[in-house]
């Protein structure tokens, strides 16, 4: 299961402050699956601070069915309505909720039926960046994102990393930038700021069906996923259009 819920705020914040509210949902998740997810190398889940219609919004996502019953549940449920960011000595009050599913499934047989799918933009809602190299890679490099996404897919749903080499490549070659609209941002973390990306790339793919099928079915995992590191303090954000 695929789950998307949306914490309609009545106070201002920013994506920069929304490794304080990982703080709050630990606080309201199980003591025991939350260490779990402290010792996970990927996480089930993501969350990530933005505004729409003038709201705050506090997006929680995620990929598996126990996320969603150990998160997400807990999130929704009707006793949960406010919070308090200490550092800040905030108060905040929670006026709305929305929540969006979908089985894995359902979204592989959503991906079946897309024919054509080989020109879309991918917008970095808040700051991206990836590790590599020992060092923070945050320009767009699809190797970059095809890697990661796989490996989080693979790791989450098969517990296992698996030899894609080849696939990748064929990702990667089938990809091409059309138009980029992004700059560099710093995302705050304990005293130190992460070198991150925003912004918006237009994409064509001249893959066959099975590459676009591919391309599609990570790219949209990795609107609950989150892409790169850091998802689960905020980092990585992004969201998907197919375009005409």
């Amino acid at each position: 299961m695929l789950a998307r819920l949306k914490l309609i705020l009545d106070s201002r914040l920013e994506y920069y402050q929304s490794s304080n509210l990982q703080g709050v949902l630990m606080q309201n998740i199980d003591t025991d699956y939350a260490e779990y997810l402290h010792n996970q190398r990927f996480n089930p889940y993501s969350i990530a601070v933005g505004h729409e219609d003038g709201n705050t919004v506090w997006t929680i996502t995620t990929v598996t069915k126990e996320a969603y019953q150990q998160i997400i549940e807990p999130l929704k449920s009707d006793s949960f309505r406010e919070f308090d960011i200490h550092k800040h000595q905030l108060h905040v009050r929670i006026i709305d909720k929305k929540l969006t599913a979908v089985s894995r499934e359902a979204l592989l047989q959503s991906v079946g039926r897309h024919e054509k799918w080989n020109h879309f933009s991918l917008h970095y809602e808040t700051p991206t960046s990836f590790k590599s190299n020992g060092r923070y890679a945050f320009m767009p490099d699809f190797r970059l994102i095809y890697q990661n996404l796989m490996n989080k897919y693979n790791y989450i749903y098969f517990g296992r990393k698996e030899d894609n080499t080849e696939l990748l490549e064929q990702m990667v070659n089938a990809t091409y930038v059309t138009q980029c609209d992004i700059h560099s941002e710093r995302f705050p973390l304990e005293g130190k700021k992460i070198a991150g990306c925003v912004g918006s790339l237009e994409v064509r793919i001249n893959g066959d069906e099975k590459i676009q099928q591919m391309i599609r079915l990570l790219l949209v995992f990795g609107e609950y996923s989150g892409l790169g590191i850091k998802c689960s303090i905020g980092m990585g954000k992004i969201k998907i259009k197919a375009l005409d």
